[in-house]
């Protein structure tokens, strides 16, 4: 089983919390302005209050309308050649009707199994990715957070797909990560590891 993130792996999720944000808080925004994860470091609120704008955001039109990245479709289908795919998602267990809805949409019968984290929910059980992947034996993650490749790598290949805020992420041969720049690095590198 290959594991597979949703958010900023096969849809530009920060690209639609920017548009939400900017109009909220009359801010301007960017993606690249997005060099961590840690969003409350990007625009000066609490840790609390940025989980209360992201929960917020997830009921609006800009999270209901996100599209994938255009070879995402592509680029798991290609993976799932190599073995099955399991979603692996921090969303919080609140959105698996909305992301199964966004999975039917556009990446229809390509994961045999969904699993959520619940991270970064201010209620209920939240569950780290190493667990995920062990719950589910993924023999290998698609992941662009450094907090989760970092600590999936202790025991899992990571394939890190490249984003402005894993560049913190330079000495990835004292992890078991590996950085690519797009689906075809993906496909590549899960090829090299798995075969």
């Amino acid at each position: 089983m290959i594991g597979v993130d949703l958010d900023e792996v096969l849809c530009p999720t920060i690209r639609y919390y920017c548009i939400f944000l900017n109009r909220k808080y009359h801010l301007t925004l960017r993606e690249k302005d997005f060099k961590t994860y840690e969003f409350y470091e990007i625009y000066g609120v609490t840790r609390k209050e940025a989980i209360k704008d992201f929960i917020e955001f997830t009921g609006t039109e800009f999270f209901m309308n996100m599209q994938p990245y255009p070879d995402a479709l592509e680029g798991v289908k290609r993976l799932k050649e190599l073995d099955d795919l399991c979603l692996i998602t921090s969303r919080q267990e609140y959105l698996r009707g909305n992301t199964l809805r966004f999975l039917e949409s556009f990446f229809p019968g390509v994961f045999s199994k969904v699993d959520f984290g619940n991270l970064y929910s201010l209620k209920g059980e939240k569950v780290g990715k190493l667990a995920l992947c062990k719950k589910n034996n993924v023999k290998l993650l698609v992941e662009d957070d450094p907090r989760h490749a970092r600590e999936v790598s202790r025991e899992i290949p990571v394939i890190l797909v490249n984003k402005l805020w894993n560049k913190s992420l330079d000495e990835l041969r004292e992890y078991n990560i590996v950085r690519v720049y797009n689906w075809e690095g993906v496909f590549e590198k899960a090829q090299e590891i798995l075969l």
